[in-house]
């Protein structure tokens, strides 16, 4: 009886860790705007600027119904750039059974657009087989990326964030048993580059510790909790690590310091992909909403 509360409560925190991905309506491209973020109430001064290249679609970018969705780095950056106006081309793209690649740089690549892919390009009612389709290409392509160049951050993170979506999509058990490998690659990526898109691998690791369970898992609230302050404190530029640093506030009793937070968030600009903003803000509004 107690496994299966425990499994109940997995399954409640998995379904809040993807309430971040839902597909939202096309809103208007913004500029990167990291240097001009105001000082977080949650952090020190960032030691230096992320090590995440501009995420949102410049405005000379090419016509996306002009992109062929292939294995190469050229294609894989230009549908990145216009990702949120290429949803069905993108989940077909990923159903194809294609060829593994010996190119570290198409790998994770092709892991990153899995991770978009599963969590934002997927219809709503997506079955779970379709899911793990998606998410399997990111697994395996992070998997072998990683193999190919295990001192660089790529392949670690990616393969870790698309382990969990696969975890999660195939069901409560696979979500538990993958979280320990996930752990792994991102303490790996920790190491290397802790500033990785917007200090993921510190968010994501994060997020691990704040939904996981303790009894039958690795969860930790005080430790989600550092990780998160130095997510932030690396990259308060990120909406997302202000969110997932108000929900452990709000599970160590300080609505109050999470409602500073996510009020903070709100005031942040959009730097990452439409969708991905979109779906922030949607989850700001929910967990004010919540805490008050």
């Amino acid at each position: 009886m107690a496994l299966r509360s425990a499994a109940r409560f997995v399954l409640n925190s998995c379904v809040v860790y993807l309430s971040f991905a839902v597909v939202l309506p096309v809103l208007p491209s913004v500029a990167q705007a990291a240097n001009n973020t105001p000082a977080s109430p949650a952090a020190v001064a960032p030691t230096g600027q992320s090590s995440t290249p501009p995420a949102v679609a410049p405005s000379n970018t090419v016509n996306p119904s002009m992109i062929v969705i292939e294995p190469s780095v050229k294609a894989l950056d230009a549908v990145w750039n216009v990702r949120h106006e290429l949803h069905p081309q993108i989940v077909e793209f990923l159903k194809k059974k294609t060829a593994p690649s010996d190119n570290f740089e198409v790998l994770w690549r092709m892991a990153r657009l899995s991770y978009y892919g599963g969590f934002f390009a997927l219809a709503n009612d997506a079955s779970s087989e379709e899911k793990m389709e998606v998410f399997q290409v990111g697994t395996e392509s992070g998997e072998r990326a990683r193999r190919l160049e295990p001192n660089r951050v790529e392949g670690h993170y990616w393969y870790a964030v698309t382990l969990g979506g696969w975890g999660i999509a195939k069901g409560i058990l696979k979500a538990l048993s993958s979280a320990g490998p996930m752990r792994e690659a991102l303490t790996e990526a920790i190491k290397i580059d802790q500033k990785y898109h917007y200090a993921g691998p510190l968010r994501v690791r994060g997020r691990l510790y704040n939904k996981l369970p303790g009894m039958i898992s690795f969860g930790d609230n005080q430790k989600a909790l550092e990780d998160l302050k130095k997510a932030v404190s690396l990259a308060p530029e990120s909406k997302l690590n202000h969110v997932y640093l108000s929900e452990v506030q709000a599970k160590l009793q300080n609505k109050g310091e999470a409602l500073k937070t996510l009020e903070f968030a709100k005031s942040l600009p959009d730097v990452v992909g439409v969708a991905e903003e979109a779906a922030y803000r949607k989850n700001i509004s929910e967990l004010e909403n919540k805490f008050r």
